[in-house]
């Protein structure tokens, strides 16, 4: 049994096997098993913001003009305080108040990582999905990073 808790509005934290937010308050947008990340349906943004940003890895960070990539992306500014490339740990979507990580660990079955989005408040969600749009055009036309689209 694996118990998981968060004081955030819409988690029942009771006991469960998998405990799940309220679909209400917390819309599922992608979840990690054994390595792979999977995107729900309609979350191409994120979806399309993660891969651009894991393609860092194929570059040196200190080679990283973040001023650059993250220029007017105010939301998203704390992109370059994470570990490297950003947002790799699924954790870390933690850093943005809209998002909501659980992990799921027991001896039977290998973790499982879920990463919610806040599906109440369009007014937040909106605006930071607009960056991570443009954060995903910025990297695509990185120059760094051009070799290995």
């Amino acid at each position: 049994m694996i118990v998981v808790s968060d004081h955030r509005k819409g988690f029942s934290g009771k006991e469960e096997a998998f405990p799940e937010p309220s679909p209400v308050d917390w819309r599922l947008v992608a979840t990690e098993v054994e390595g792979g990340v999977f995107w729900e349906d309609g979350c191409r943004v994120l979806a399309d913001a993660f891969d651009n940003l894991m393609l860092l890895q194929e570059i040196d960070e200190d080679e990283v003009e973040w001023e650059t990539l993250l220029r007017g992306l105010d939301r998203l500014q704390i992109l370059k305080t994470m570990s490297y490339p950003p947002l790799r740990d699924l954790s870390e979507f933690e850093e943005f108040e809209e998002f909501l990580t659980l992990t799921y660990e027991d001896d039977v079955y290998p973790a499982v990582h879920k990463v919610y989005m806040a599906a109440d408040e369009p007014a937040k969600t909106g605006p930071l999905l607009e960056e991570f749009a443009e954060l995903s055009r910025r990297l695509k036309e990185y120059p760094p990073l051009i070799p290995f689209l």
